[in-house]
C-alpha cells in the first residue's frame, strides 16, 4: 500500500506545514515575525503581570502621594507606586477613585493603540 512504510528504508513523509512565502495562518496576526518565541515569555514579578490579572485591594495615602495594594491572581499581593511598568501597561495615576492605567494594546488590527483602564475599590458587603 503506497504511504505505508515497508521496511526500515521507507519512512513517513512529515505533515510539516510548508509556508512557501505565505503568512503561517496558524501563528496569531497579533505576534509580529519576531515575536513568536517570545510570545508566552513574562518577567517575573510586577513587570510580568497584566492589568487584567490584577485587583485593585486598597489604597494608601502616604506622604501625599497614593500607594496600591494589588492581588494578582496567584494571590500574591503588590505595592504600586506612581508610573510603575506592567507587562502591557503603566500605571498612569492614582487617586481616591482608584488607580488609572495606560494599557498598550498589541492588535494590528485595531487602530487603537492605547487606552485607559480604571481599577476601583471593591464595595463592602454594608454598601460604602
Amino acid at each position: 500500500m503506497p504511504g505505508i512504510p515497508t521496511g526500515p528504508e521507507e519512512t513517513v513523509k512529515s505533515n510539516a506545514y510548508d509556508p512557501q512565502g505565505r503568512r503561517d495562518p496558524f501563528v496569531s496576526l497579533r505576534v509580529r515575525s519576531g515575536d513568536v518565541g517570545r510570545l508566552h515569555e513574562r518577567p517575573s514579578g510586577l513587570a510580568g503581570l497584566s492589568i487584567t490579572e490584577m485587583t485593585l485591594m486598597g489604597l494608601v495615602l502616604s506622604r501625599g502621594t497614593y500607594c496600591a495594594l494589588m492581588q494578582a491572581t496567584d494571590g500574591k499581593t503588590y505595592i504600586l507606586r506612581g508610573d510603575e511598568q506592567l507587562f502591557e501597561g503603566v500605571v498612569k495615576s492614582m487617586s481616591v477613585e482608584g488607580v488609572s492605567f495606560l494599557q498598550f494594546v498589541n492588535d494590528p488590527l485595531s487602530g487603537v493603540r492605547e487606552r485607559e483602564v480604571l481599577r476601583r475599590l471593591p464595595r463592602r458587603q454594608d454598601g460604602r
